[in-house]
């Protein structure tokens, strides 16, 4: 698939256009036969704005290119440090908001043994994902 209007409007941090063409059904993942989304394209040209808006509508954050490189990565290559910020705050949001998922639920657990092992152990998966990411 080549561009679409949507890729186009987010490597041209056209944000206004962004948002009006996803609440016209535009598909906010779709990728390019090299697997760039709009948020690659918003970050490595970096377009903060058009960034915000992308996760805000619900862009992945995770999605890959044919390079297996993330739209972080890319705003890392091309020294887009404004979009580097953002998304490293905003992929850090997404491991906290599960691990306080996981103590509120164990504070509000009648079993709260039982519930801390489990977890125990979804915390550790929640650390080796950072782990990889952070080594990778």
């Amino acid at each position: 698939m080549g561009r679409n209007a949507l890729l186009v409007a987010s490597m041209l941090g056209k944000s206004s256009v962004v948002r009006e063409l996803v609440k016209q059904g535009a598909k906010l993942d779709e990728q390019t036969v090299r697997g760039y989304t709009s948020l690659h394209l918003a970050a490595c040209w970096g377009h903060l704005d058009t960034v915000k808006t992308l996760l805000e509508l619900g862009a992945d954050l995770k999605a890959k290119t044919f390079r297996e490189e993330s739209p972080l990565d890319l705003a890392k290559r091309y020294s887009q440090t404004d979009c580097i910020d953002h998304l490293t705050l905003a992929g850090e949001s997404e491991e906290t908001q599960l691990i306080l998922s996981c103590t509120q639920f164990i504070g509000n657990s009648q079993k709260p043994n039982e519930l801390l092992m489990e977890t125990v152990h979804t915390v550790y998966q929640v650390i080796s994902v950072v782990n990889v990411k952070i080594y990778h």
